[in-house]
């Protein structure tokens, strides 16, 4: 956690650099330049939130396995790549059904008119509207939408999270289960996007069950990527990250299918697993031990 702070500011620092850079302000004159988005900002805006992803994220899980232990102990370098990393998207996408559920029950649970809406509305309202003119603008090229949104945040994430974060938790607490929970928990709760709290935390829990049952922090890696991905292809075909309800991605028939064939996935998924090596070490181990955390 010290880590994670550390290059947390670290990685602000550096995103200020380049929005200085890139727009010749001032460092005080950033929040306008951000809040404003004058054309022209999405690339800048996209380099910055690269950089904060690499420092923030991926350095600290890096540095923390070449100051503290090997990283085969956790699993972080699973090079296992079977069947069905290559079939996580297919059940990334799948799980929307399930997740779009979980949204109307999140949504429910803020009622209209209350001051839990007129704190949280604002702020999810304002990211939905930052991310709509970032993917709408014109300055930005179709690669570097898909580097930012989808492949760098994939990577630096689940490196961190179902990586790092979920092995340890894991570990500690003799419980894979507890592990992914907790880290699916952490990584709703890092968004601070409290309308989508609940389907962040589904998809954070089937990313983390897709690592341990695959036995590669691939699958999640590739599933987290397809999920970002997605949403861009949504908003070029109706421009909006959120599909009309008139959709037939909305519809109902579509919904029922999807959890039909996620919940047949999974089903298979975890009743044709082999004990992995990532899951034998959930199972087996504890607290990391003295000899690969030197404590004084």
């Amino acid at each position: 956690m010290a880590l994670i702070f550390i290059f947390f500011a670290l990685g602000s620092v550096l995103a200020a650099v380049v929005c200085m850079k890139f727009y010749h302000c001032s460092f005080e004159e950033i929040p306008a330049v951000v809040a404003a988005l004058p054309n022209g900002v999405a690339a800048g805006l996209m380099w910055m939130n690269n950089v904060s992803q690499v420092a923030t994220f991926l350095l600290p899980v890096l540095l923390f396995y070449v100051l503290v232990g090997k990283p085969s102990q956790h699993g972080l370098l699973v090079k296992s790549f079977n069947v069905w990393v290559l079939l996580s998207p297919i059940i990334i996408l799948t799980s929307s059904g399930l997740i779009d559920l979980a949204a109307y029950l999140n949504e429910a649970m803020i009622p209209q008119g209350s001051w839990l809406e007129s704190v949280f509305k604002p702020q999810e309202e304002s990211a939905t509207q930052l991310t709509e003119q970032i993917l709408r603008a014109t300055d930005a090229s179709s690669w570097l939408i898909y580097l930012s949104i989808a492949i760098v945040p994939a990577i630096c994430e689940e490196m961190l999270f179902r990586g790092l974060l979920q092995p340890l938790l894991s570990s500690i607490y003799r419980n894979h289960h507890v592990g992914i929970w907790m880290t699916a928990f952490v990584f709703s709760l890092i968004h601070f996007q409290f309308y989508g709290f609940i389907p962040r935390l589904l998809l954070g829990a089937v990313l983390g069950y897709l690592m341990v049952w695959t036995g590669s922090l691939w699958s999640s890696i590739i599933a987290h990527g397809v999920n970002n991905a997605t949403a861009i292809l949504v908003f070029s075909a109706f421009g909006s990250t959120t599909p009309p309800d008139d959709s037939w991605l909305t519809s109902t028939y579509t919904l029922l299918g999807s959890v039909v064939v996620f919940v047949g996935l999974i089903y298979l998924l975890h009743s044709k697993r082999k004990a992995t090596s990532v899951e034998q070490l959930y199972a087996s181990s504890g607290p990391p031990q003295a000899e690969s955390l030197p404590v004084s």
